[in-house]
């Protein structure tokens, strides 16, 4: 990122243009599921340190680490809050003509002001913004605060709040798809074909993307099952196993991947890099142990008492808890290194013991695990 930056400080000053560095701010966006919050080193921008801000300001909207946009809202009423006082102050002055061209050109134009980013939150936060608008229609009719404003609404042809971001999107993918601008949004949009012959084959539908696993999602759910101190169903058992297996896996190879740019560092005596490749390892080896700790405790705290009479459950936890203290051994040190070798090894051997006593040959618990 800081050689990236770095190429683009030097474009600008090729071109007599200048990059305020001190200006400069960077966030990193994460699921609002996730536990573990993210801590980087600071970033490098010409002289300057920067640290990573929870909040960041782009083209007038308001980001936050897990994209709720409450910081947003929350300064867009108190803006818009702050020009119904003023309008209202003078309300005896205007006629509802004037009234509303005001209430359009500083308080409407804010609300439709990148409404699209809205679209998905929870209707919590749309009620604020659609607090703003009664308000706003109450003062162009002279209503006072206890008069519904559905009618209000429908008289004045407002559109409310959630219906507003609507009409945008829908707006925005009209042109993308008919009039093909902009070309960014236009690639992305891909028309649906069925395969055979339908009654709406002639009809216009767009395919919706495949979204991404939702790794912590899928943690947080499948924690909250573990720990009701019940005995796992097989699906329920495989379900915990793939989403902490998800979670840790992109670490995993994360850290393999920095360890052998640290290794190229020092061969080629890069000092200059080295420091923050070491930050960056140590910060995801402290993810990996947060994660497998946490995992361990679950087993040991809730998984393990309620398996007490099965067998393969029990099985299937002390092979989970090789797993996760082996992934503590591949970057651990010292005394910490050897503990949870002895650890995974007591682990495993405990399921293999159980196994043979228990379990029949056939049964899949006790094959090798990954």
């Amino acid at each position: 990122m800081e050689t990236c930056i770095s190429a683009v400080n030097t474009w600008l000053t090729t071109n007599q243009l200048k990059l305020n560095c001190d200006k400069t701010e960077f966030i990193v966006f994460r699921s609002r599921f996730s536990e573990v919050t993210p801590n980087f080193p600071p970033l490098t921008v010409g002289k300057d340190s920067i640290n990573i801000s929870s909040t960041v300001r782009n083209l007038g909207a308001y980001f936050d680490q897990t994209m709720s946009l409450e910081n947003h809202v929350t300064n867009l009423c108190r803006s818009a809050n702050w020009q119904l006082r003023k309008i209202s102050l003078m309300r005896n002055y205007l006629d509802n003509k004037t009234c509303e061209i005001l209430v359009h050109a500083f308080v409407t134009s804010k609300l439709d002001f990148l409404n699209s980013l809205l679209f998905g939150l929870p209707d919590s936060t749309i009620k604020k913004l659609q607090k703003i608008q009664n308000t706003a229609a109450r003062i162009v009719k002279r209503k006072g605060r206890k008069c519904r404003t559905t009618p209000l609404l429908k008289e004045l042809h407002w559109l409310p709040i959630s219906y507003r971001i609507q009409y945008k999107i829908l707006l925005l993918t009209f042109c993308a798809h008919h009039l093909e601008r902009p070309v960014y949004l236009s690639q992305l949009l891909r028309p649906y074909t069925p395969t055979r012959t339908l009654r709406s084959s002639n009809k216009l539908f767009l395919t919706v993307p495949k979204p991404r696993l939702k790794n912590y999602e899928m943690v947080q759910a499948m924690k909250k099952v573990a720990c009701l101190d019940i005995d796992l169903t097989i699906e329920e058992r495989n379900l915990l196993s793939v989403a902490y297996k998800n979670v840790i896996g992109a670490r995993r190879a994360s850290w393999r991947i920095i360890t052998n740019m640290e290794s190229k560092a020092e061969t080629k005596g890069e000092t200059e890099d080295l420091p923050r490749i070491v930050a960056y390892r140590e910060e995801v080896e402290k993810e990996l142990t947060d994660i497998c700790q946490d995992v361990l405790d679950v087993i040991d705290n809730h998984l393990m008492g309620a398996a007490v009479n099965n067998k393969e459950s029990e099985v299937f936890y002390y092979k989970m808890k090789g797993d996760y203290y082996r992934y503590l051994a591949e970057f651990a040190n010292g005394p910490e290194r050897k503990k949870a070798a002895e650890s995974s090894l007591s682990a495993y051997k405990t399921a293999s013991d159980v196994a043979v006593k228990e379990l029949e040959t056939t049964n899949p618990i006790r094959w090798p695990s990954s």
